[in-house]
């Protein structure tokens, strides 16, 4: 027995030894994933791309005229395989210690409280909402957002496994670019980059901020300029990695989250990039059928799927996912791997892991430590697809993958589609997809629809179409279709249970130009049908509130105050989304004139 037991101290100290001589003690967060052999080095520098103007008095009067205009500002954050280093492990909150200078003091003291601001929103604010705390104590508004302070204070103090300016090792090391989602911060998928960096990775995100640096206020967020300035953005940071020989290897991926997974997509339909593959995680292409980018970036179109040829795609969605645009692009080698119970934050560090910092006061304990550790097998696997491509360059087939509960992974090789996508076979299974339901649309008719949908026996799995089917119809059918589907949501119950989803889906296509133009004639008998069916609800009157604001045509107060009349609380509750509380400011400052 004794000696048994000193075996295993030896074991245990000698592990412990290994861990310190190697930098990497890992945080109680990391759970059962293990970081790779490197030391993981990181560093925030500001380079300018001269090729293009930026205001870098953002807004501020105050500063010298001068001093105003310079080249774009070109963030670059990298982790990176270190030698081993003697400084301390940083802290989350010390990723947002910007490299400032007298000329770039506004862009990033503005960039700075951004960054607070929003790595609060997702990494806490998201996570713990009213339904999620434990009603055993004080619940107030007050009580609540003490608790949420005290949490995000938890989350900004605890330690990465990253050092500062650590020494870079020489090496063949793969580029990965990775561009957060829209009001991302540096932190959003902080763990994934660091994950990537210590398995032999150079891994590199920015600011991707607003076009010129011109009109900034206090809603100013990342991720929100042109599609020409991001695609550019990319192409610089490439460039700039191969001018400075940051490494020996000259294989590149992209990879984002949500708009920053659109971007990389969209960036590849753009020429040929020299990118080795793409990996988008929870990006709006595994949901939407409709393309909302302008059409001169439309990635899904013949003369474009040349530059997707042979490119590994491993995509990565909610359970919800059908991947329809994406299954599209059949040149391409795809990955489409679906996990049940994530929403579409918990695909980054702020969203899984900020959930293990809640903990302490949800009370779905159990649920937030199945997302945190499906988060955490998330990244071993991306790792695994990552290697497959630019290391062991090998094929990465199905079975190579571990599939975890709630995981589910297709693979579609090149000319084929996925089994999600495929016509639908009513002999083996009676419930279709939603792309099947629109292929059924198409070439059958909207009564073959209905009466596929009535002989559907998985009535959650269906209700969940319902919304999607409606959002298609609205981009691409004549309005005789969009009517007729209404009609056909409302008879069987499920058009009052989507009123929001059809209110913001028509805003969204038609009140908003992405380089297509506005459709607000399109839009207004829509809002018209709903104020007709269920006139005591705001989305109608909503809708036309927003349209008589933009046209000049209609009562605009009457809209405003029947607003007010069908949800009295609309002016006063919080949303999380960036537009839901644009059009309310636009709805309270009409009002708040008017009144005068």
């Amino acid at each position: 027995m004794k000696l048994i037991t000193l075996l295993l101290f030896f074991k245990t100290f000698f592990f412990t030894q290994l861990l310190i001589l190697n930098g990497q003690t890992l945080p109680k967060y990391w759970g059962n994933l293990k970081c790779g052999k490197y030391t993981v080095g990181f560093k925030s520098i500001c380079v300018f791309d001269t090729t293009r103007k930026y205001v870098l008095s953002c807004g501020d009067t105050s500063i010298a005229k001068q001093n105003k205009e310079s080249g774009r500002p070109i963030l670059i954050n990298m982790w990176y395989p270190a030698i081993k280093a003697k400084t301390s492990t940083l802290k989350i909150k010390e990723f947002f210690d910007f490299p400032s200078s007298e000329g770039t003091n506004v862009f990033f003291k503005k960039l700075n409280n951004f960054q607070f601001k929003n790595s609060k929103l997702y990494a806490v604010d998201e996570n713990i909402r009213k339904k999620d705390f434990a009603s055993t104590a004080d619940t107030s508004i007050a009580e609540r957002e003490r608790k949420r302070n005290l949490i995000f204070e938890k989350y900004l103090h605890s330690p990465t496994i990253s050092h500062r300016n650590a020494e870079l090792i020489e090496g063949i090391f793969p580029i990965i670019i990775y561009h957060q989602g829209l009001g991302g911060t540096i932190d959003e998928n902080y763990l994934l980059l660091e994950y990537l960096a210590s398995n032999g990775y150079i891994v590199i995100n920015s600011a991707f901020q607003v076009t010129d640096g011109s009109g900034y206020d206090v809603e100013w967020y990342t991720g929100v300029g042109d599609y020409e300035a991001t695609f550019s953005d990319f192409t610089f940071i490439i460039n700039y990695c191969k001018k400075n020989n940051i490494t020996k290897s000259n294989q590149v991926l992209l990879t984002g989250h949500s708009y920053g997974a659109n971007c990389a997509l969209t960036y590849v339909g753009q020429g040929d990039q020299n990118v080795l593959g793409l990996i988008p995680l929870d990006s709006d292409y595994g949901y939407a059928l409709n393309n909302f980018f302008p059409n001169k970036f439309n990635p899904f179109v013949n003369e474009k799927m040349k530059f997707y040829d042979e490119l590994p795609m491993f995509c990565v969605g909610r359970g919800e996912a059908h991947f329809r645009m994406l299954d599209s692009l059949k040149n391409s080698k795809r990955y489409f791997l679906t996990i049940s119970e994530m929403t579409h934050n918990d695909f980054t560090a702020q969203g899984a892991i900020g959930r293990y910092f809640c903990m302490d006061y949800v009370v779905e304990k159990e649920k937030y430590e199945r997302v945190r550790y499906n988060y955490l097998n998330m990244c071993k696997t991306i790792l695994k697809f990552a290697d497959a491509y630019t290391k062991d360059r090998k094929n990465l087939k199905k079975k190579d993958i571990t599939l975890f509960k709630g995981w589910k992974l297709e693979v579609s090789v090149k000319g084929e589609k996925s089994s999600l996508n495929a016509s639908f076979d009513p002999t083996k299974n009676n419930c279709p997809t939603i792309s099947q339901y629109i292929d059924i649309i198409n070439n059958r008719g909207m009564d073959k629809m209905k009466e596929t949908y009535s002989m559907c026996e998985d009535t959650t799995e269906k209700s969940k179409l319902v919304p999607d089917i409606f959002d298609f119809l609205y981009e691409n059918a004549d309005s005789l279709k969009v009517f007729t589907y209404l009609d056909w949501m409302n008879n069987i119950g499920e058009a009052e249970k989507n009123l929001y989803n059809i209110y913001y889906t028509v805003f969204y296509l038609s009140f908003l130009d992405s380089g297509n133009g506005f459709n607000y004639k399109k839009a207004k008998p829509v809002y018209q049908w709903l104020i007709n069916h269920f006139p005591n609800k705001k989305e109608g009157y909503l809708g036309m509130a927003l349209y008589t604001l933009a046209t000049g045509e209609g009562d605009t107060e009457y809209f405003c105050e029947k607003v007010l009349e069908t949800d009295p609380n609309y002016l006063n509750v919080k949303n999380s989304s960036f537009w839901d509380e644009h059009n309310k400011e636009k709805i309270k400052n009409y009002l708040q004139k008017t009144h005068e």
